[in-house]
């Protein structure tokens, strides 16, 4: 992918998410602009409860068949979302056999071919992580360092959206 291409679409995902008014927009954008910015099956966010004990997985309509529809995920819950929330740092997971040697629980639910290479990155805001925006790459879409790269770029973008959000709900809650 050229460049230029590749810097206009994270224009677009970045307005789309800066229009974003809820969790389910965000993830419906970092959906959408995932296929065109780095080939995944597709792409979605978790969100830490206010609690703080679980996220809150927003995902679209080309889910896993295993994980579809919200859902929530206990942080102590072995995954490559809430392991990237509690390590605090990327989790890339290049193939199916790595996905079933690291995560079995998961790996088993899944259809052959459904999950070939998974990267969760953990969202900052400010200095606290407000939650994972996570790729999923399917049918041996190969994983390249350039879209790593471009994912590197998507996550802050998507941050700032999930920590306004975040911050709006919090705020409502004390003004209630």
């Amino acid at each position: 992918m050229d460049s230029i291409a590749t810097l206009e679409q994270l224009l677009e995902l970045t307005l789309a998410t800066a229009d974003a008014a809820s969790m389910e927009e965000v993830s419906a954008a970092v959906g959408d602009w995932s296929k065109l910015l780095v080939g995944a099956a597709n792409g979605a966010i978790g969100v830490v409860t206010p609690a703080g004990d679980a996220i809150r997985v927003f995902q679209g309509p080309a889910a896993t068949q295993g994980l579809s529809p919200i859902r929530l995920i206990g942080l102590s819950e072995p995954t490559p979302l809430t392991d990237a929330i509690r390590a605090g740092k990327p989790v890339l997971i290049e193939s199916a056999e790595s996905l079933a040697s690291r995560y079995p629980r998961i790996a088993r639910r899944l259809e052959p071919g459904e999950v070939t290479a998974m990267c969760a990155y953990p969202l900052e805001s400010g200095d606290q992580i407000v939650g994972v925006c996570f790729f999923r790459f399917a049918n041996d879409e190969p994983v390249t360092s350039e879209h790593y790269s471009v994912m590197e770029k998507i996550v802050p973008h998507v941050a700032q959206a999930v920590g306004r959000i975040s911050d709006r709900a919090q705020l409502a809650h004390h003004v209630e």
